[in-house]
């Protein structure tokens, strides 16, 4: 079952605020605000301990962005593509989990980095044994092979919840929407001072 960011958002006010006032001291705004931070806390930090063992990354964490288009940079003299949304800040740029051309969907590109075509300008290892590859450089992925205005891309993002609109799938496994509850409590507790017992009461109910 996929939620929103407003109905997480909405969860979260009626756990703080059972009974609906006037003088409740959370808006509905704030309140996916505070459901964003914790997810996006939640989901990095599972990511992390997971890396070492199983470096797994379930799929309803994913937000996938379908035909994107591709411009030329004269600077870089490169074709890139502008990410859509930002992405979680995570080692080796995982928040760009996957890409691919629309056209060959089955071959994800490979990530490199932003020194890789100077590093090894003079070895096979530029040519990634056939694949295709970018790198990353602030918002933008930078094509290391030729493309044109027709190009698009499929991407997978691990993407900043911040960016997603209110009525778009909020990337959360419904098994630790829980734990990302509990977090947005604890994260405006203090902030808001939101009476303790809430959080032990409220969010198991």
């Amino acid at each position: 079952m996929s939620f929103t960011k407003l109905e997480i958002a909405q969860r979260l006010l009626s756990i703080l605020y059972p009974d609906t006032t006037i003088d409740s001291k959370l808006t509905t705004q704030e309140a996916m605000k505070a459901v964003s931070e914790s997810r996006d806390e939640y989901v990095r930090n599972a990511i992390l301990r997971n890396k070492n063992e199983t470096n797994t990354v379930y799929g309803n964490w994913l937000s996938t962005f379908d035909k994107q288009e591709v411009k030329y940079d004269d600077v870089r003299c490169k074709w890139y593509c502008e990410l859509p949304v930002g992405v979680i800040s995570l080692p080796e740029d995982m928040g760009v989990y996957q890409a691919w051309y629309c056209n060959h969907p089955e071959d994800f590109l490979v990530p490199v980095s932003t020194g890789f075509m100077n590093r090894y300008r003079y070895s096979y290892a530029q040519l990634l044994e056939g694949k295709f590859g970018y790198y990353l450089a602030e918002n933008r992925m930078y094509l290391l092979h030729d493309a044109n205005e027709q190009t698009k891309l499929g991407l997978n993002l691990i993407a900043q919840s911040e960016d997603l609109g209110d009525y778009d799938f909020f990337p959360i496994d419904g098994a630790s929407i829980q734990g990302v509850l509990e977090r947005a409590v604890q994260l405006y507790q203090i902030q808001k001072q939101i009476p303790e017992d809430k959080l032990n009461s409220n969010t198991s109910e």
